[in-house]
């Protein structure tokens, strides 16, 4: 696993995971919670 820090034009700074394959995109509105939640279904 990889994680790193991409800092925007207006001084935010993205929390980067990467782990697994295939690639899946996560965005979490949290601020700074780091968690993902578990796999399920959609219906």
């Amino acid at each position: 696993m990889k994680t790193y820090q991409i800092k925007t034009r207006d001084g935010r700074a993205l929390h980067v995971v990467e782990a697994g394959d295939p690639a899946v995109i996560v965005h979490i509105g949290t601020p700074g919670a780091g968690i993902s939640y578990a796999p399920h279904e959609w219906s």
